[in-house]
């Protein structure tokens, strides 16, 4: 395998959606405090682009907000859509 390949797959497994977790606390603050700073309530649309892992749409959805994601790894958009997320990739 190649060492584009191989980086590619440890950031899959490294970001994993085999694990639904939920943010540390001081992480979720951190969250609501932007998330007011910019007007956005629960029921607003957000778009994540870079997911990765998807804590922070986890996260959003749980909290109440309608979330998409962006992530330039197909591989990682397919679990986000199996684990029934909006995401693109």
């Amino acid at each position: 395998m190649d060492a584009r390949r191989l980086a590619a797959a440890d950031y899959r497994d490294w970001k994993g959606w085999s694990e639904l977790s939920a943010p540390e606390p001081l992480v979720a603050e951190g969250y609501v405090l932007d998330l007011a700073r910019a007007g956005l309530a629960p029921g607003a649309r957000l778009l994540e682009l870079g997911f990765g892992g998807g804590g922070f749409l986890r996260w959003a959805q749980g909290a109440g907000y309608r979330v998409a994601g962006f992530e330039r790894d197909a591989e990682l958009a397919r679990r986000a859509r199996d684990a029934g997320f909006e995401a693109l990739a």
